[in-house]
């Protein structure tokens, strides 16, 4: 029996040494790239501004493209309160029910 135990623990210990070998494995990719290709070039008060002018850019795209639907979809559920609040509930219900069922 003790020998079942102790396999048991070792493969368990096994698995969270993957677990967290992926997830540091993950974020120092993420790491990686924020440095290198995120906001971490701009100075702290140019952030806001720098952040909207690519947004822009993105914008502009989408209407050249005929993409950019953004304005109307959200001007048609902002006429629907009702539907927005009840979809805000759903939305912080089940956030918080599945974090906590994971």
């Amino acid at each position: 029996m003790g020998d079942v135990t102790a396999e048991i623990e070792r493969e368990h210990r096994t698995v969270l040494i993957k677990e967290f070998a992926i997830i540091g494995s993950f974020y120092f990719l993420y790491s990686l790239t924020r440095n290198r290709f995120g906001s971490v070039h701009i100075s702290g008060t140019d952030i806001p501004m720098n952040a909207f002018h690519n947004a822009m850019k993105i914008i502009q795209l989408e209407r050249a493209l005929g993409l950019f639907h953004e304005e109307s979809i959200q001007e048609w559920f902002l006429a629907h309160r009702h539907f927005l609040q009840a979809m805000n509930t759903y939305y912080g219900t089940a956030h918080f029910a599945v974090t906590l069922g994971v």
